[in-house]
């Protein structure tokens, strides 16, 4: 390095690369030049301030090799021969190269000024194998790497400075094309296994949008991966004899095993939560033909015994081998008794109904406490579907640090996305309880222990050897809560279970850590001339430094401090108990959450003070507190107490007005429950101009942030005084309100078929997949072209395989109507379009529900208030047609409906509420059951009126109301048929004695309609509450019949309030 009079000159070696003479001195120079800056941040920034990029860029784009046939003919397969093509210009390359990793090692300020300069794409063209040296291909992805490492650090500043950014650049369809290439190598070399360790690092680094996980999908990189994983997996030498020989033979090489890390991250950066991502893999033929999934867990007949108990044992499988044996739970079909002897099993049934107890030594389903028992079987690995599920949960409890970390991240990412749409991707094959008792057991205690290994030591006092120096404990501290909270969410089981573990403590630790000030290190190297602050906004964008963005212990900090937020709102999100517990914790957790909804200042320039600069929280944790304070304020008592004591209500109603949409939503989902009638905030509300804000919110294009405001409005609005409701009902707008209600939620004839049991748009389940099998395959013929390439991407890509064609074929045709069916459910279009429409359109009819939901002297005029702003004609006109089928429906008449009293329990736990009708005519063009539900709950209010409203709901002619609910009373879901038994209560109420004669005309004109004939026939209704409902109904008749005096009341219980 030279001076003069006090400053740096240009390097010699730099001059010479600026006005080059020859080939072999341009790389005497880059290596000189490499050699001094690498680990030099002064020399670096020096060279980037005397114009390096410039010659980098064109020197990686001026000797590009193109002759890329020629080379491939010359080095054979494992590239023993690669020496005899090494050139010159391949040598000038691979230094420049060198020299644009180590400047991008120096950080962000140095990226910026590589990517503007336009490093990025000549570096491309050294990365396909046909054309290119591995030497240069496999130095070519390191410095890619090395450019996206600032992605995985702070991404607004990455994203305020880079533009276009080089994911968009990395994700085009001539760039993945390079990467399939790289990915299909067939060599065992070295340099080849580490062009796929280094294309999976970078996939997994980069992939962050939907659009990139598509386009990897469509090209075939996912099912390359998946053939290395495979390949990796049997080279194991686990126990698989379920795998196909043929298949096997003719996977891709392996990685080495202590690399397979690197695949699972990137595995898991595309499938994320996708269910037909994850379906994709796992159908996969390569992984299908190593792990094929089972359709039953149950053992044949003659590989099964019978215990003592009378319960089968099933031999282990080959997969069971690698996990600790675990008692399944007992189900309904494990009887007591020993199924060999039926007469004894007859005895036991007939002393326990004699109020005798014997023990014959069988195994009762419960224990004294009420709990299930377990089961003498053990749970199967096939009960998980497929068996790569059995062994991730085997991987993540045999390796330790990031190795463990990346195979529960693809875990939990496999189970959420199965869980999301369990289905369509019906992999489980035994009851949720089963699974979850495993993951109970063998998976969440593992990450509560990463989180605790993860915590600094108290025997620990080097301070070298503190987490804060560890790469590992930072990425587990950040990651693993995640995974956690992914487990465990909508899961009582696995909540209980990360409680019982110690997760709680641990979490709340992390959190109150990421407050301790943090001393940062300046790296800073003293230089003897000072760089003014206008000079580093000067100059080109190819010489002038980026800025740092945060440091990197903030940033760490406050990306576990998320991280944990997040997965103690999975924790709380159910029990009541747990959230006491949280709030109540050593420390107290409230002043935090409050202290993590401060944003941050807008960007500060780089020499600004770093305290000035890294005050408040960025989006991220943002929005991991206000769903923290979602979940915590489902608690009355924490809400009225704890929550409301620190003052969150202004900071969450400031962030209404969030510049970012996923602040804005989040904020708005945290106030769903801020604003139920008993919370101490709504008087906040009516002091700031949140209400205006809530009304903009639901008129706003994103269908999930109108939802959310809809549903705040609806719970605003329920025991609101008159005056709140109507300048709410102005502010939102009558006309507007009246559109969304009037859109048609039916699923039509051109409406995309939900195949396979996925459930529709309304939440019904719609099985298709037991048609025939010639129809199914017809969906192909009316694809468009773009699904035809990503049905075919799975076929097309495993081709290059060397897979055998009949194998591949056949797995395709197999799996390929499965494959379509969870793709149509989940990225079609039409349906995301109606499923959006109908959740809207249900929370606009729970609003004006609301609205004249609360009884009392006023009620009568709200519901004036409501018929003159919406119109009495145009509100009726709107009701009925939630009520009535779709009158281009083949039928002109209603629909008939054959209910069966006793409920079928076809659907698991959902079958309490949809019980199986025997013969449902015309019910797919009837409206989504929860929009009918909604409508029908607003004729109960207006009945709940006065006189006069019950009569005009009687007597209104066009439309006709009544008719319409008739048929509704045999409706298979018993929130219809209690609705209906209600809106009977109401409408023979009787008010006083002027209102005597009033109320038996009504009587007998619902005995006119059939409503009588149809309420007595549900006496005997399989659901008690509709049974309660009946009754109710049948005793106000009678006194009507015989002029008794009033004894029933309670109308007012038909308002309901929803939790967020």
């Amino acid at each position: 390095m030279v001076l003069k009079m006090g400053r740096p000159v240009a390097p010699t070696a730099l001059q010479e690369l600026q006005t080059p003479s020859s080939i072999p001195a341009q790389i005497g120079a880059l290596k000189t030049l490499k050699n001094e800056i690498i680990g030099h941040d002064q020399r670096k920034e020096l060279v980037i301030r005397h114009g390096i990029v410039e010659p980098l860029v064109r020197i990686l784009s001026t000797y590009s090799r193109t002759s890329g046939k020629k080379r491939m003919r010359e080095r054979s397969d494992n590239g023993d021969n690669a020496e005899k093509s090494w050139t010159e210009e391949d040598d000038l390359r691979l230094q420049a190269t060198l020299i644009v990793a180590s400047l991008g090692n120096g950080g962000l300020p140095f990226v910026v000024p590589l990517i503007a300069g336009g490093l990025f794409q000549p570096l491309l063209t050294s990365l396909s194998p046909k054309d290119n040296d591995p030497r240069l291909v496999l130095a070519t992805l390191r410095a890619l790497l090395v450019l996206a490492e600032p992605y995985s650090h702070d991404l607004d500043a990455v994203n305020r400075q880079i533009s276009p950014s080089l994911p968009a650049q990395l994700y085009t369809r001539p760039v993945v094309n390079v990467l399939v290439e790289l990915l299909v190598q067939p060599g065992t070399s070295a340099v080849i296994l580490e062009h796929i360790i280094s294309v999976a690092q970078l996939l997994g680094a980069t992939c962050q949008t939907a659009q990139h996980r598509q386009l990897l999908v469509k090209s075939g990189v996912l099912d390359l991966l998946a053939a290395r994983l495979a390949s990796t997996i049997v080279s194991m030498n686990y126990p698989i004899p379920d795998a196909d020989p043929a298949a096997v033979k003719s996977l891709l090489p392996s990685v080495p095993p202590s690399k397979v890390q690197f695949l699972l991250n990137a595995i898991a950066a595309i499938t994320d939560t996708s269910p037909y991502r994850t379906a994709r893999l796992l159908y996969s033929p390569p992984i299908y033909s190593v792990f094929p999934i089972t359709k039953s867990s149950k053992p044949p007949p003659n590989e099964s015994t019978f215990n003592v108990s009378g319960g089968p044992v099933q031999k282990p499988e080959s997969i069971d081998m690698l996990l600790p044996q675990i008692q399944a739970e007992q189900s309904k079909r494990e009887y007591t008794y020993s199924k060999a002897f039926p007469a004894l099993s007859s005895l036991t049934s007939g002393l326990r109904q004699a109020g005798q107890d014997f023990d014959f030594g069988l195994t009762a389903l419960r224990d004294p406490s009420g709990q299930p028992q377990p089961s003498s079987r053990p749970i199967s690995g096939s009960e998980f579907g497929s068996p790569l599920i059995a062994w991730l949960i085997h991987t993540s409890r045999t390796t330790t640090g990031l190795e463990r970390l990346s195979a529960i991240n693809l875990l939990t990412l496999m189970v959420r996305a199965i869980d999301n749409n369990s289905s369509s991707l019906d992999i489980w094959v035994e009851p949720s309880r089963n699974r979850d008792r495993t993951l109970a057991f063998l998976v969440v205690p593992l990450i509560v222990k990463m989180l605790d290994e993860s915590l600094p030591s108290k025997k620990s006092s080097s301070k070298s050897k503190t987490e804060e120096s560890l790469p590992v404990a930072r990425k587990i501290k950040e990651s693993a809560p995640i995974a956690l909270a992914r487990l465990i969410e909508d899961s009582p089981a696995l909540q209980s279970a990360a409680v019982d573990a110690g997760a709680t403590p641990k979490l709340c630790t992390f959190v109150k850590k990421s407050f301790d000030s943090i001393t940062t290190t300046n790296t800073q190297m003293w230089s003897p001339h000072q760089v003014e602050k206008d000079n580093v906004l000067s100059g080109s964008p190819a010489t002038t430094l980026g800025e740092p963005g945060m440091v990197s212990q903030t940033l760490h900090a406050l990306r576990y401090r998320a991280a944990a937020m997040t997965a103690l709102s999975a924790i709380v999100q159910r029990e009541d108990m747990y959230r006491r517990e949280l709030i109540k914790s050593e420390g107290g957790m409230a002043p935090c959450i409050v202290e993590s909804l401060v944003p941050r200042l807008d960007a500060i320039p780089a020499y600004e003070d770093q305290d000035r600069k890294n005050a408040g929280n960025p989006t991220f944790v943002i929005v991991a507190a206000c769903d923290l304070i979602r979940a915590l304020s489902r608690s009355v008592h924490v809400l009225r107490t704890n929550l409301i004591d620190a003052g969150v209500a202004v900071p969450v109603l400031r962030l209404l007005k969030h510049k970012s949409l996923d602040v804005q939503l989040a904020a708005t989902n945290a106030c769903c429950n801020l604003l139920l009638h008993f919370s101490p905030m709504r008087s906040e509300v009516q002091n700031t101009d949140a209400l205006k804000t809530l009304c903009m919110h639901a008129h706003s294009a994103d269908a999930e942030l109108q939802f959310t405001s809809l549903w705040a409005l609806k719970h605003l609005m329920h025991s609101a005084p008159v005056d709140l409701k109507t300048s709410c009902l102005e502010e939102l707008g009558s006309g507007w309100l009246v559109q969304t209600i009037s859109a048609d939620v039916r699923f039509g004839p051109n409406t995309p078929s939900l195949s396979m049991g996925t459930p529709n748009a309304a939440g019904e389940q719609v099985d298709l997949l037991n048609a025939a099998p010639e129809p199914l395959m017809d969906v192909d013929s009316v694809s468009s072209e773009d699904d035809e390439e990503d049905d075919d991407a799975m076929t097309d890509s495993i081709g290059a395989l060397n897979l055998p064609k009949y194998n591949v074929r056949a797995t395709s045709a197999q799996n390929r109507v499965r494959l379509r069916a969870i793709k149509e459910a989940e990225f079609s279009p039409a349906i995301k379009e109606q499923r959006d429409r109908i959740r809207i359109q249900e929370q606009a009819l729970d609003f004006i529900r609301n609205i004249i939901g609360e009884p009392g002297q006023h009620m009568g005029v709200v519901i004036d208030h409501l018929l003159d702003a919406l119109g009495t004609d145009r509100l009726f006109e709107i009701l009925a047609s939630k009520l009535r089928a779709n009158p281009t429906a083949f039928s002109s008449t209603s629909p008939a409906y054959t209910h069966i009293a006793t409920p079928s329990f076809e659907f698991g736990y959902k079958s309490t509420n949809n019980p199986k009708p025997s013969a449902p005519a015309s019910t797919a063009q009837m409206p989504p059951t929860s929009v009918m539900v909604a409508a029908i709950f607003i004729l109960i209010h207006m009945a709940n009126g006065s006189a006069k409203h019950r009569h005009l709901l009687l007597h209104f002619t066009s439309p006709s109301l009544p008719p319409l609910i008739t048929p509704l009373f045999n409706h298979p879901d018993r929130r219809v048929r209690v609705a209906c038994c209600w809106l009977a209560f109401n409408l023979i109420w009787q008010d006083d004695n002027s209102d005597a004669d009033g109320a038996r005309l009504r009587a007998l004109e619902l005995r006119r309609l059939g409503w009588e004939e149809k309420v007595k026939g549900l006496l005997n209704d399989g659901d008690l509450d509709c049974r309660e409902r009946a009754k109710n109904v049948v005793e106000q008749l009678s006194r009507l019949e015989v002029a008794a005096p009033l004894g029933m009341g309670g109308r007012s219980a038909a308002t309901r309030v929803w939790e967020s």
